[in-house]
Parts: C-alpha cells; structure tokens; sequence
C-alpha cells in the first residue's frame, strides 16, 4: 500500500534499491539581455506563438486554451530534439501590462523548469529582458544536466536569443 504523499514509482524505486535515496539537483540562472527596440514591441516576441518568429526551432502544440500568446493558463508541448525530447509548458502568468511572462515546462524523466521573462524599457528605443530559469532535476540524468548549465553557459544561450531578437527587430546583433 502506498503511503499518503508518495508515488508507487518512489515507492518501487526505494524498494528495489533501498540505499538509493534521489535527491534533486535545483538552481537557479539568470542572464539580462539589451534589446534594440521598445519594450512594447519586444515583450509579445517572449509569448508561445511569437517566439518563432526569431527561434526557427520553436513549434509549440496548443492542447489546452486559445492557440495565441496569453492569456495564463494555457498549455502546449514543444519537441527540443533529442536531446530534451518532448516538454509540456504551461503559461503560469502571461502579464502584458507588465511585460511578465512566466512559464512552468515539464519534461519527463528530466527536468521541471520555471521559465521567467521580465521586459523593461532603457530609453524609447531600447530595453532590457531579463530571463531566469529555475532547473529542477527529475531524474540522475536530469540532475547532470543541469549541473552543465553553468552561469556562463546559461549566459551565452540567453545572448543567443538576444542576436535572433535583435536580428527579426532589423536593428543588428
């Protein structure tokens, strides 16, 4: 019988190998980008739909909600390759008024990540975005993928993002 607040998958887990306790790995990484254009303009590039726009990659498959950017409460599944396989992301807060977004994706036998995007104005013509992460570790594997997510690793991915915007906006890298 299993006990209140555990799974059979951690109670079968635990029994088959009872010194074998998982502990997951969590952290945090956060990275702010300059973005050539009005916060306006550039905080719609951070929703489901729009992010496709400079992330040729990013096909997102609308299974709960309006297919759209917003509002919260959306859910849609993205295949990342194979080396991610395929997560299911769920719009925590889509905040436009703001320029917030948040986002919680899922990927089995992997990883849980709460995605936070935040965009604010420099001047009239500039903006900042700054993006964090929160990697949770479902699985050993999981775990050491996200001990390979250094800050500086983290960083130049966000930068990347940063040249593809900036590259859509027509205003350089």
């Amino acid at each position: 019988m299993t006990e209140p607040g555990t799974s059979l998958g951690a109670e079968q887990a635990a029994q088959a190998n009872p010194t074998h306790r998982f502990r997951a790995a969590r952290v945090t990484r956060s990275h702010t980008i300059r973005l050539n254009a009005p916060a306006d303009d550039v905080f719609p590039l951070f929703g489901p739909v729009r992010e496709s726009e400079w992330e040729p990659q990013w096909r997102p498959e609308f299974v709960a909600g309006t297919c759209g950017d917003g509002p919260s409460g959306q859910v849609f599944r993205h295949e990342a390759g194979e080396e991610f396989g395929m997560s299911t992301w769920y719009v925590a807060d889509w905040d436009p008024a703001n320029r917030k977004v948040r986002y919680v994706s899922f990927t089995p036998l992997r990883d849980v990540r709460v995605v936070r995007v935040e965009v604010s104005p420099v001047s009239a013509d500039i903006c900042a975005a700054a993006v964090s992460y929160e990697f949770t570790g479902l699985t050993d594997e999981g775990n050491g993928a996200i001990g390979e997510m250094t800050e500086g690793r983290f960083a130049g991915w966000i930068d990347e993002w940063a040249q593809a915007i900036n590259r859509l906006l027509g205003n350089g890298a």
